[in-house]
């Protein structure tokens, strides 16, 4: 092992996102030559390489390890929790400006407007009615005061952590969002761009 590597000293979590930068940089790799480059044993490479094969950022092959093709990796929700932080953080700013107390609002189960749910978390805008499919948001907002919550239901998708399908579909578009907000106003649609808000049919 290099003496020079500092991969010995960080963490797994960090350590698996220097080493899926490195293969999809690189297109493959082997283990030893991940051993040898982040300065840890064959059997903790091969740990983090199974983590990063159930994430869908790689496929393993026997001594060593590809990338997957972009399209898989990048709508992986455990990949996508991990990237463009600061940019999300500033989409949710935006967004929450155009949210007020009586609204409904419909979250995707896009990380941005998880972003949005983390902030709604700390109660600053209440009463409010928040519509997701999004299960990392649901479970965020589940016991929040003030948040009336209404799940999506659907066929479940772990890859994305969220309800998809035509039952989730129908769901959204036959709940009388009209009727959502308290103040007797068109729901707001906050989407990941966070364009103009939507009026809700």
């Amino acid at each position: 092992m290099s003496s020079n590597s500092s991969g010995g000293q960080q963490g797994p979590a960090a350590r698996q996102a220097a080493m899926a930068e490195r293969v999809l940089a690189d297109g493959s790799a082997t283990a030893a030559e991940l051993a040898e480059r982040f300065g840890v044993s064959l059997m903790t490479i091969h740990r983090d390489l199974d983590e990063l094969e159930r994430q869908g950022i790689v496929r393993k092959f026997r001594g060593g390890v590809t990338a997957q093709p972009s399209g898989v990796f990048e709508s992986n929700v455990q990949y996508r929790l991990k990237t463009m932080r600061a940019e999300k953080a500033a989409v949710a700013d935006r967004a929450l400006r155009m949210v007020e107390p009586g609204m409904a609002i419909l979250l995707d189960d896009s990380t941005s407007t998880l972003e949005i749910a983390r902030r709604l978390r700390a109660g600053e805008v209440t009463p409010l009615t928040v519509v997701t499919n999004f299960l990392e948001a649901i479970n965020l907002l589940a016991d929040q005061r003030g948040i009336h919550l209404m799940a999506l239901g659907g066929d479940y998708d772990p890859l994305h952590s969220s309800f998809l399908g035509c039952p989730a579909w129908r769901r959204s578009s036959s709940c009388g969002w009209t009727c959502a907000s308290r103040r007797r106003r068109p729901c707001t649609g906050v989407t990941p761009t966070t364009r103009n808000s939507t009026s809700c049919p």
